[in-house]
């Protein structure tokens, strides 16, 4: 524009009405980039909620639509405002709404340009001319922002839209950027399954978290294992596990828990949970079966109490019937370095034990009443053997000696000094030792001789 100088007015006037179009059209194009925007994100939103693809297929459909809203921005913005009109531009497209001026303006913008066949006279007085009827223009008239303004408008109420919409699902909204971004959380469900700690041995076992939906369980090999999933939500009828040993039923206990119980463990597996509409297979379970410290050289002494006159003996068995007073001296070692031996009883009372001078294990336990103990391992490793061995015992009380007369049956009636036959049945579980008789109101007794320990006929 310094082509015309000496007419401040027209120059500073296409100034404001340039500036007024390049407003008008960075208001225009904003609002269509808002609008593309905003219908990419809730198309990606209705995708990934309605057929939840992989994260590959999201990461795909992301570089796409950050393509598509780059390209809208380029068209509705970048190329109109790196197009920028002249000042002929600008003086025709006045005097296209104003024909009332009669290509002053124009004329005034070329007045320093000298043609072949022109008076510089007659263009200078049209430029005067038109300073003169600058105040005939209007700019709102020739550049209306209705368009702009309505534009912007709805690009502003499509962002208030996502806002509203992430203000009443704030839940919803992280998970979807999450997942836009690659993440793996799984949308909500009318069913969710959530993992339990498993059991093993009456025990619960710690579950490590390896990521949000990957769990992790170390135990030792040959643990038998029970899984338990809890439903929240829509409770369904039937929960499966999905693993290597098939596709296999819950069991379903109480309103929400579901359980499957797995024989011994002797290789890694890895288990998914389907139930309801949460059919996902998260969480995912792995089970990692590892060496636990086993029990061997068993070796149990029984010591019979005194009484029964039985002399100890000793056996690898685990289940006894004793005497009751009975000692059990048990002797025993492992395979494995364990960091922890340990006696439990039913009462749960707990015993540590600590290996003997030649690696070897002992404890005692007197058998005054019936009982069980069991023996836990626990290796360096951490691998657990909750029942490594179990000492079980019956202790069977002494009964009392039994006594009867077989003969006489009944009253015996004979002379002083007369002889009565008697015929005696007399037994013990352990044997008899002594057999005395004596009369009624006296303290006069003797011992009678015994034949055996059953029976003895005696002439008197």
């Amino acid at each position: 524009m310094s082509e015309f100088r000496r007419f401040p007015g027209i120059r500073r006037l296409l100034a404001i009405f340039e500036r007024r179009l390049l407003s008008l059209l960075l208001l225009y194009g904003t609002g269509r980039t808002l609008v593309s925007l905003t219908a990419l994100l809730l198309a990606l939103f209705a995708l990934d909620r309605l057929f939840d693809p992989p994260t590959w297929f999201r990461l795909a459909l992301l570089a796409l639509a950050i393509y598509a809203a780059g390209k809208a921005a380029f068209h509705a913005l970048l190329i109109p405002l790196r197009e920028r009109p002249s000042p002929t531009d600008l003086a025709a497209l006045l005097e296209r709404h104003h024909p009332n001026m009669l290509d002053l303006l124009t004329t005034a913008v070329e007045v320093d340009r000298a043609h072949p066949g022109e008076s510089i006279q007659l263009k200078e007085a049209a430029a005067q001319e038109a300073e003169r009827r600058l105040a005939e223009i209007d700019l709102r008239a020739t550049a209306p922002s209705g368009a702009a303004r309505r534009s912007m408008l709805r690009g502003m109420g499509c962002i208030a839209v996502l806002f509203a919409l992430a203000w009443l699902r704030p839940a919803d909204t992280r998970i979807f950027f999450d997942r836009l971004l690659g993440g793996t959380t799984p949308w909500p469900k009318a069913t969710e399954l959530l993992l339990l700690s498993p059991y093993a041995a009456g025990e619960e076992l710690n579950l490590k978290e390896i990521t949000r939906d990957l769990y992790r369980l170390q135990i030792a090999q040959g643990t038998a294992l029970t899984i338990r999933v809890h439903a929240e939500g829509d409770v369904p009828e039937q929960v499966f596990a999905n693993g290597p040993r098939g596709r296999r039923a819950m069991q379903k206990l109480g309103d929400s828990e579901f359980v499957l119980h797995l024989p011994a463990l002797d290789r890694d597996e890895e288990w998914t949970f389907v139930g309801g509409d949460d059919d996902d297979g998260i969480p995912k379970l792995q089970l990692a079966p590892g060496y636990a410290p086993l029990i061997s050289n068993w070796t149990v002494t029984v010591a019979p109490p005194s009484y029964t006159e039985q002399t100890p003996y000793e056996s690898s068995a685990s289940e006894f019937r004793v005497p009751q007073g009975s000692s059990l001296s048990v002797e025993f070692t492992v395979d494995l370095p364990a960091a922890e031996v340990s006696l439990h009883a039913l009462d749960g009372e707990r015993q540590s034990l600590t290996a003997r001078a030649n690696g070897s294990y002992q404890f005692e336990q007197q058998a005054d009443h019936s009982g069980e103990l069991a023996l836990e391992l626990v290796g360096h490793d951490g691998f657990r053997n909750a029942s490594a061995a179990v000492l079980r015992w019956q202790a069977e009380p002494d009964s009392k000696p039994s006594l009867r007369f077989l003969f006489p049956s009944g009253r015996w009636t004979t002379v002083v000094g007369g002889e009565v036959p008697l015929a005696l049945e007399a037994s013990d579980d352990y044997g008899l030792r002594e057999l005395r008789i004596a009369e009624d109101n006296s303290e006069k007794s003797w011992e009678i001789a015994l034949d055996s320990d059953r029976l003895r006929v005696l002439h008197n």
